[in-house]
């Protein structure tokens, strides 16, 4: 396999994995401030691991608890970053290998 289709691939899974990671955290987070009966409930039917609605729930309370939080911002700039990684990495990647 060649090495620059190999990174693109590896900073596509990663920046994936990552969205995953701050979705996450920003979850146990919110969910320490909450009672149990009004925690945010995981699933894995949808493709956000969220029962519909509940992400925009999730941001809510995460920025009425942790108002100087900034994973919110991260999670926006991964979703930013891996459609744009997923459109023009692999050309950049190439055009960085002819110039090496």
């Amino acid at each position: 396999m060649n090495v620059v289709l190999t990174l693109y691939i590896i900073v596509f899974l990663v920046g994936g994995i990552a969205i995953g990671a701050v979705r996450e955290m920003m979850l146990t987070e919110a969910n320490r401030q909450l009672p149990d009966e009004e925690q945010i409930r995981r699933t894995i039917w949808n493709r956000t691991g969220l029962k519909s609605g509940e992400m925009s729930r999730l941001w809510d309370v995460h920025q009425q608890t942790h108002p100087n939080s900034s994973l919110r911002i991260w999670y926006v700039i991964l979703w930013i970053f891996i459609p744009i990684w997923m459109f023009f990495g692999l050309n950049l990647l190439q055009r960085l290998a002819k110039d090496w």
